[in-house]
Formats: structure tokens, C-alpha cells, sequence
């Protein structure tokens, strides 16, 4: 691509996505306020100096912190930062992963965030946590973390995570944050499977707003891993080997739906930034019918498109912003009662790179061998990790996990990189 001399364009992804030209396209204006982006996920590591640096991430205008009241009457007491629907505290901490990487994306599709000394952020980054250290969490947090969103000023909510149940009260969730023009962004899945044939849910709601985001290479191919559906996924966006934040100030790359999902939804955020007045509605529709055709998307999407952010950038500074709606009936999309089952979805393996943020050498000394033994064990260990990820999935949290999936893992050591392939487990 013609930004490829912007390092952040290589780090993160070499997908010719035009992230790196709507950087300088976009207005510069300070008068245009920031827009909150809701990461329901992980968590968030809010410590990051990435995020600390950049000014990104939300604070709550309507809270004093750590006073033990609930001054703005959300029925959340000190939730400065967002909440943690896990433990029902207002430490959204991420002690997975997987949230922080996703966020870190949502940030680094608006702006470099290899730049030293970085940009201040034009977007915010809200954490909420429902899912727990093993990545699984229930529907009812879910749904709490979507109104918690909604109604404290989310304009975009990012859903890197799902399932194969349907839930009347996770799509009411969705159809709320509709009505109130909130953009919601899915993950498609990672299992290769036909979600027009097996519906993953959120991603498969047939709620106006959702955008639901299927994986593709750095070379615009299709991943093996993606679901894809010819009806029920819309776009793809770049989900291989994406390089991201991880929490305690590392880097590394992670793959997955769950890393496509959030370029949609840094590139639905500059959108409304430009166009403040637009809905989640017509942001889904600019997205759709801006991005790059692909053949490789030949009855993957239904859109065929690859995301351009650049053109949509564009296309949003242009636009007339309508004044209404198509208006949805939810009720005619609720399944009945005895309809509405459970089941376990399906989880990736997880891998990841993970690079110190000072130097990027990797472990020195005795680590080395830790770090060699840690690559030996993921690579030839996978009845280990299989029966670790069958163990995860307790009673009561069986609705939704995130998505990720393994890659190659590299690990650091010194001046040498040890690189091997790990296939996945669903």
C-alpha cells in the first residue's frame, strides 16, 4: 500500500486498509469531542503507557472518584473508569489479555501508536469487563455491560467475544443501543464454520446496527479460521498476526475475528467524530459500501468488501446525516422461551508474542530458557492446552467466550526470534 512508510502500518498490520492516509485526513479540530468507544471484553489494561501517554482512555465526567457514592446515579458507585461486571467492582483491570490487545487496536486504527511521544487520543476507550482471567463469562454481564455502555455516552461498542445461544435479553441489549444510534461491532467467530447455516451470537442478531466481521490476511486472502456467512457477515477486515498492546506495557500479535472486529470499530469512531449527529445505522451503511471488493470474499460476506478507512473517513465527512431510522421490531426477532438453548462455544487456542516495551529484546539470563521451554511446550503440548481449554468452561459461565486464535508464536530471546506454528483447538 502506498502508507506502507508509516511504522505503525507494519506493525500492526500491512493490509492495504488506508488506516495510516485517514490519519492525516482527519480533522484536527479540537472543537470535535472525542468518541467514547466501549470495549466489552477482558478488561482493559488502563495502565498501559500507550493508552496513559495518549490520554485514551474514559473517564466518567459524572463520578468523584473514590468517594463511595454514587454521584451521578447510574447505580454504580465510583465508576470512574468503567466497571468490572466479573466482580462487580470499578476496577475493569484486564487479567486476560485479550481486551487490552483488542483495545489497543480500536486506538491504533485512529492514530500511530508506535510514535514517540504519541498523539493525544481522539477517541476514548471504555473498559468493561465481563469476561474473567480464562476468557468466559455470562450473558446477564454482557447485557449489563451494553446498557452500561449505552447509557454513559458509548457511541460505538465492541464485541469481541460470542456463542451459539440465543439470548432474548442480549438482543433487547442490542436493539436498545439501536434505538439510542449506538454502532455495535461483532466478531464473526473463529471456527470456520457458515454462520448463515449455525448462528454465533451476538454477531448473527439481525438488529440494524450490528456490523458483524469476518477475518482476512495481511494479503487480502480469507483466514482458514474465520467464519464466514454469505448473509449474516457483512465485511472483513485484517485479523492475521495483528500486532497490539498487551497488558504490563508489552506488545505482541494475536489473531482472530476478535482482532478484525475492533479496526471496524476505531474506523466506525473517526466516523462519527467527523460527523458527530450520524447514527451507528448509517455508519454500518457508509462501511459497507466504501470498502474494497475482494474475490477472495466471494460468499464469505455480503458485502464482498474488505474495510477502506480512509474512503469511509471520507465518505462520513461528506454525508448527509439523516434525521431518523428504520424502525425495528424487536419483538418479532425474540425467540420463544423454548427455543432459546445453551451451549458451549467455541474457543481458540491462545498465542501470543509478547515483546518488552523498552527494548523489544525479549528475556536475558536464566529467562531464556524459561521463554524456549514456554515455545517447546505450546508447540508440542496441545493435548495439554485442550484439556486446560475443556477445563475453563465452568457451569455458569457457558454462554460466551472471546475469540482468538493461535498464530505463529514468537518468542524474543536476545538477538534471535524463535518462531513455530500452532494450529488451533475448537
Amino acid at each position: 500500500g502506498s502508507n506502507s512508510s508509516y511504522s505503525y502500518y507494519n506493525a500492526q498490520t500491512s493490509a492495504p486498509i488506508q488506516d495510516a492516509e485517514a490519519w492525516s485526513s482527519a480533522s484536527s479540530s479540537s472543537s470535535l469531542g472525542p468518541v467514547v468507544v466501549a470495549i466489552v471484553d477482558t478488561g482493559v489494561d488502563y495502565n498501559h503507557s500507550v493508552f496513559q501517554n495518549s490520554g485514551a482512555i474514559w473517564t466518567n465526567p459524572g463520578e468523584i472518584p473514590g468517594n463511595g457514592i454514587d454521584d451521578d446515579h447510574n447505580g454504580y458507585i465510583d465508576d470512574v473508569r468503567g466497571w468490572n461486571f466479573v466482580n462487580n467492582t470499578n476496577a475493569p483491570m484486564d487479567d486476560d489479555g485479550h481486551g487490552t490487545h483488542v483495545a489497543g487496536i480500536v486506538l491504533g486504527t485512529t492514530q500511530d501508536i508506535t510514535a514517540n511521544p504519541i498523539s493525544p487520543a481522539k477517541i476514548r476507550i471504555m473498559p468493561l469487563k465481563f469476561l474473567d482471567s480464562k476468557g468466559s463469562g455470562t450473558t446477564s454481564d454482557a447485557v449489563k455491560a451494553i446498557y452500561y455502555a449505552v447509557n454513559n455516552g458509548a457511541k460505538v461498542i465492541n464485541n469481541s467475544w460470542g456463542g451459539g445461544s440465543f439470548s432474548n435479553s442480549l438482543i433487547d441489549a442490542i436493539a436498545y443501543a439501536y434505538d439510542k444510534k449506538v454502532s455495535f461491532v461483532a466478531a464473526a467467530g473463529n471456527a470456520a464454520n457458515n454462520n448463515d447455516a449455525s448462528p454465533t451470537y451476538p454477531a448473527n442478531y439481525s438488529v440494524p446496527n450490528m456490523i458483524s466481521v469476518a477475518a482476512t490476511t495481511d494479503m487480502d486472502y480469507f483466514t482458514d479460521f474465520s467464519n464466514y456467512g454469505a448473509q449474516s457477515v457483512h465485511v472483513a477486515s485484517p485479523g492475521k498476526s495483528i500486532w497490539s498492546t498487551l497488558p504490563n506495557n508489552t506488545f505482541g500479535r494475536i489473531s482472530g475475528t476478535s482482532m478484525a472486529a475492533p479496526f471496524v470499530s476505531g474506523m466506525a469512531a473517526l466516523m462519527m467524530r467527523e460527523s458527530p449527529s450520524m447514527s451507528g445505522y448509517q455508519v454500518k451503511n457508509l462501511i459497507f459500501s466504501t470498502g474494497n471488493t475482494l474475490s477472495t470474499l466471494q460468499n464469505k460476506t455480503s458485502t464482498r468488501n474488505r474495510i477502506n478507512v480512509l474512503n469511509a473517513l471520507s465518505a462520513s465527512k461528506n454525508a448527509v446525516v439523516a434525521q431518523s431510522q428504520p424502525s425495528y421490531d424487536v419483538a418479532a426477532a425474540r425467540a420463544p422461551a423454548s427455543e432459546v438453548t445453551e451451549s458451549v462455544p467455541a474457543c481458540g487456542l491462545v498465542a501470543k508474542a509478547v515483546y518488552d516495551a523498552k527494548d523489544g529484546n525479549g528475556p536475558q539470563g536464566p529467562h531464556r530458557m524459561l521463554a524456549f521451554f514456554t515455545l517447546l511446550l505450546v508447540l508440542a503440548s496441545p493435548i495439554i492446552v485442550s484439556f486446560a481449554l475443556r477445563n475453563r468452561e465452568g457451569k455458569n459461565k457457558r454462554q460466551h467466550t472471546r475469540y482468538q486464535i493461535s498464530s505463529a508464536v514468537t518468542l524474543k530471546l536476545g538477538d534471535r526470534e524463535l518462531t513455530g506454528q500452532v494450529s488451533s483447538i475448537s
